[in-house]
């Protein structure tokens, strides 16, 4: 059975700008369905992105999330991205990623 976790990779009205990085993005609005490997995750963004880590995440009360795992994707390319991964999430856990370095050709 498929974990549902995170919202659909579809366009979206806000976007983020090339000052962005080292910044991490944790979806909030769809917490994991249930427990297992994530094996694949659909990542939609509108620049290429240079290197890109996605990551599960556990809410442990106000404004603060642990990471329980993540794992580098390379880079994103401008529009709808497949990656393969193999991420330990359990029910109730986000998915978010992290953007450690500048847009590329936005430098």
């Amino acid at each position: 059975m498929a974990i549902d976790v995170g919202a659909d990779a579809i366009d979206r009205e806000y976007a983020v700008g090339n000052t962005t990085r080292n910044s991490c993005f944790i979806e909030g609005s769809n917490p994991a369905s249930s427990s297992g490997q994530v094996k694949k995750v659909y990542i939609y963004v509108k620049a290429n992105i240079g290197t890109v880590y996605v990551g599960i995440f556990t809410h442990e009360g106000g404004d603060v999330f642990s990471s329980r795992d993540h794992q580098n994707v390379g880079t994103l390319d401008d529009g709808l991205n497949e990656k393969d991964v193999d991420l330990a999430v359990e029910v109730g856990d986000f998915i978010g990623l992290r953007l450690p370095q500048w847009v590329l050709g936005m430098e």
